[in-house]
């Protein structure tokens, strides 16, 4: 076997430890072990069979996989120390985003921990408005925290904010909160800030509020201002997965970043410049995203990419893959239960494997009809790998998905090599209004398209 094979071999045996606690988290102890006779053969035997050795590496990374998960879990939750205690607790302000029932949802930093408060949007006890909290803000009030819980059996809740690092609720009316404006912010918080002020600047840019919301949802992904009706046109037309950041977003940025470096050349210089500049500008990129897993691990993959093609020569997928997806995993074990990291590298995998072998069964002498083939051979490919995720997940997909994707994915992607430099000159750009309408108009025509889609009953 292959080093990128062996490498890959560990970080999957590494998974299903992370797999294995979640379905069996009361069996720490043979889970050490195992590690440990496994480990203890290997140091004492160096001439073993091959596939006896690899059984071992395998029983070590699996148990290695369930005792992180353990630890992380037991850190994060069962030593809370906010945890079914009423006391006073004051956090700092990472998000503010409006709730369906009208309150707030607002996320806090808690110490060296995050917990999500519940609240009705009103004047705080010393009259500041809480739907202005930044974040930054430093909130001050009495409640007695809970565990996170699953209450449903179509939705895990609690899995879904434990891949954000969210183990911890509570609820309060907001005048029962105290607030002081921050003047000096962390790097993390000043980045959410600064999400916070493009999604500002965007919607004085976009007049048009529905239009705003697309604009925002895939350049920076904010989707609080999304209409649940759109929403749900995307999602039951199976494109939902544009309107969250992914791996297709990072990788459309990171095509139009080396397009506009190309007045650097190709020399070896240039191209060591080229490649610093691309990994700063996607860990900006994505700081502004919030590090969300797939970004992140969009980001990781290409950022090794360029590292590994700089030293090695040589562009190593397994590897990319698999060392990213361990990176995030050793961040957060609870990041395997995401949806959108599921997705995210059920799709690359796709792209690797699937996409090649779709891609040759059409060939034409038009550059055109090559790309659009590209296109479906891509979109069908992705799909295919992720269908049963999107499935299980929503219950119910439209016949006509392929369709929507083969639309859509032009789209978003015109969509986000023209927005990213209209956002960032728009003080200066010649012809703003002007460009600014044929966008809106874009974004207006497939919204229609994929509410037309999804309103489509195939039987």
């Amino acid at each position: 076997m292959c080093k990128d094979g062996f490498f890959a071999l560990f970080v999957m045996s590494f998974i299903v430890g992370i797999l294995l606690y979640d379905f069996f988290p009361n069996t720490l102890l043979l889970a050490i072990v195992l590690f440990l006779i496994s480990l203890l053969i290997l140091v004492i035997y160096s001439k073993i069979k091959f596939e006896l050795y690899l059984l071992l590496i395998v029983m070590c990374s699996l148990s290695n996989g369930y005792i992180y998960s353990h630890l992380y879990s037991e850190i994060s939750v069962s030593k809370s120390s906010i945890v079914n205690q009423y006391l006073k607790i004051d956090g700092v302000v990472r998000r503010v985003t409006s709730s369906q029932r009208g309150g707030a949802k607002i996320e806090l930093n808690v110490a060296k921990e995050r917990m999500m408060l519940y609240s009705e949007f009103g004047l705080s006890g010393n009259g500041y408005e809480i739907s202005h909290l930044m974040p930054g803000d430093r909130v001050i009030f009495s409640a007695q925290p809970k565990e996170i819980e699953s209450f449903t059996n179509e939705f895990d809740y609690k899995s879904y904010m434990a891949a954000q690092s969210i183990f911890t609720w509570a609820y309060l009316p907001p005048d029962k909160i105290d607030v002081e404006r921050s003047g000096r912010v962390s790097l993390p918080i000043f980045f959410l800030r600064l999400k916070r002020l493009i999604s500002q600047h965007i919607d004085r840019l976009f007049k048009n509020r529905e239009s705003s919301a697309i604009v925002k949802s895939i350049l920076i992904g904010d989707r609080d201002s999304l209409d649940s009706n759109l929403k749900e046109s995307y999602r039951v037309s199976g494109v939902y997965h544009l309107l969250a950041l992914s791996g297709l977003h990072v990788a459309i940025i990171y095509k139009l970043i080396l397009a506009l470096m190309l007045f650097l050349g190709n020399s070896r210089g240039s191209k060591i410049i080229k490649s610093l500049i691309v990994i700063l500008l996607l860990i900006f990129y994505a700081a502004i995203a919030g590090f969300s897993p797939s970004i992140s691990r969009a980001v990781i993959m290409i950022s090794f990419y360029e590292v590994s093609t700089y030293f090695t020569n040589r562009k190593n997928r397994v590897i990319t893959l698999s060392f990213s997806a361990l990176l995030i995993l050793l961040i957060n074990p609870h990041s395997l239960f995401d949806k959108g990291f599921q997705l995210s590298y059920l799709a690359v995998l796709s792209i690797f494997y699937i996409f090649p072998k779709l891609n040759i069964l059409f060939t034409s002498k038009s550059r055109f009809l090559k790309r659009v083939w590209e296109i479906v051979a891509l979109s069908i490919s992705c799909q295919i790998a992720t269908f049963p995720i999107t499935y299980f997940e929503f219950g119910t997909l439209s016949p006509l998905f392929l369709v929507s994707n083969i639309v859509s994915i032009p789209f978003v992607t015109l969509l986000l090599n023209i927005l990213p430099i209209v956002v960032i000159t728009s003080e200066i750009i010649p012809g703003k209004e002007y460009i600014l309408s044929v966008l809106e108009h874009l974004i207006m025509l497939l919204n229609k398209i994929i509410e037309t889609i999804g309103g489509i009953n195939i039987n």
